[in-house]
This record gives C-alpha cells, structure tokens and sequence, in this order.
C-alpha cells in the first residue's frame, strides 16, 4: 500500500537538484542552510534556515553580513559559560533577535568532559532529554518568528547536529539524508583543529581525542536517528512529548518546506 500524504502537507512539488547550502561568513564555521532537501511527500525544504558555529569569531563589522542571508533570528544552543567567554557580537544593530536556549549548562561538551568517550549516539541520546527546554524553543522560534533564522552551537556539529536531524526529520526527509547532511561538519571543521588542540590543552583535556571529537560519523547519526524512532516514533512525537503545541508543529512545518 502506498503512503498517504500527511494532513499538514499542502501541495506536491517535483524533486529537483539541491542548490549549493556552505556559505561563507569569515569566523563563522560550518555555516550552511538545510533548504533543497526532498521530503517522501515530494515537497522540499526552504532555505531561510541556517545552521552554523558560534558567531563570536566574526568581527563586530561583519555581523551585519547575517542580514544579506534574509537572517532576522539567531538561536544560541551554547551554555552560559561559552556565552561569557565566547560572546556573540551585538546583533541588536541589525534588528536581529537573539533568543538562548542552552542544550545543557557546561562550561566544555559532555564528549570533551568524558573520560571515556561514549560515542557520540549516546550523547545526542542525552541531548534529547538535558535539551528538551532547548529544542522546544527552537522549535516555537522558527514557528513563531519571520525571515532567516540561523540556529547554533559552538562548532555547529553536535548540539547542532541534532537540532537539524529534528528539523529534517519532521517534516519527512529521508534517514539517509539527514545523516549526510551530519556526516558533512567533519569536514567542515577540519581547518579547525589547531584552535581545537589548544582549547583542549588548556581545558585539560587529552588533545589526542581532537580528531575523534571533530569528527561527524554516519553511524553515530544513523543510530540517534533509530533512537528517535525507537524512543518517540518520530520527531513530531518527540516535540509532543516535550510539551511542543499540535499547532506549533503545523506552523514549524510550514516554515521549514518551501
């Protein structure tokens, strides 16, 4: 039997070709949008989201650059301790609203923190639970706001990762897909890694574990998402369950498709 289509999709649209989603605003890493991608119901998701890093790298004068992306909202998925040490640029000049919505309250990543590093599927099966406050913000945000929104953490790998698995995979995107779009941050961060062994060393940490920790592995996606399905049935179960209005979901959905 096929499937049918879902109430809240309103029309049917040809898959077409992604266009090209890495951007570049200089110090702001693994800067991206997540438009173009196809759904199993034939429709597309928009460009006017974007994820990326933390913004505290871009100098004061090209914050505004946000702007020329459509960029009206930015979502900080950082901890305290990272937004006082590494603050953002004031984007009040710009009309840009600023929201915060920590995925957890360190001052390092549980990955980093770890003595024993779990894999990352463990800790993003965390980051479901301790990020519950986080993600439902985020989730009301893209419903509740207009224009570009731009969603981050600090490498915009892991906290990040999982925000646009939730996005992708509510409004039916593919598993593949959504792992692809995951598997790219490693990649994306590679000329990162000398600041990464620094921030490590004088955090403490093993700086050996760098190239493990940038990395972004398809199975450790792969499994978070059979986590999901296992967990909640699907993202749309997910956001219920934290609290996340029916209605909400709806408007979300219409500004994540085209």
């Amino acid at each position: 039997m096929s499937r049918s289509l879902p109430p809240w999709h309103s029309r049917i649209m040809p898959v077409l070709e992604a266009p090209p989603r890495i951007l570049d605003l200089e110090g702001c890493p693994n800067f991206r949008h997540i438009g173009g991608y196809a759904t199993k119901f034939g429709s597309r998701t928009a460009e006017h989201l974007f994820r990326s890093g933390s913004l505290h790298r871009v100098e004061e004068g090209a914050i505004g650059q946000l702007t020329t992306f459509g960029i009206r909202t930015v979502v900080d998925l950082r901890s305290a301790p990272e937004r006082v040490d590494f603050k953002t640029p004031d984007l009040s000049p710009f009309a840009i609203l600023h929201v915060v919505a920590p995925v957890f309250e360190h001052d390092a990543s549980p990955p980093g923190l770890a003595k024993e590093f779990p894999g990352f599927a463990e800790i993003y099966r965390t980051f479901l639970e301790t990020g519950r406050d986080a993600y439902k913000s985020l989730i009301e945000t893209v419903a509740w706001t207009e224009g570009g929104l731009l969603y981050h953490c600090a490498v915009g790998k892991d906290r990040t990762g999982v925000a646009t698995a939730l996005l992708l995979d509510l409004v039916g995107v593919e598993a593949d897909t959504i792992v692809e779009d995951y598997s790219h941050s490693g990649r994306l961060l590679e000329p990162m890694l000398p600041q990464w062994v620094e921030g490590m060393k004088s955090r403490g940490i093993d700086p050996g574990r760098a190239p493990v920790l940038m990395a972004s592995p398809r199975a450790d996606m792969a499994a978070t998402l059979d986590h999901l399905l296992d967990r909640y049935g699907d993202a749309e179960g997910y956001f219920l369950e934290i609290g996340v209005s029916a209605q909400t979901i709806e408007d979300a959905r219409a500004r994540i498709l085209e």
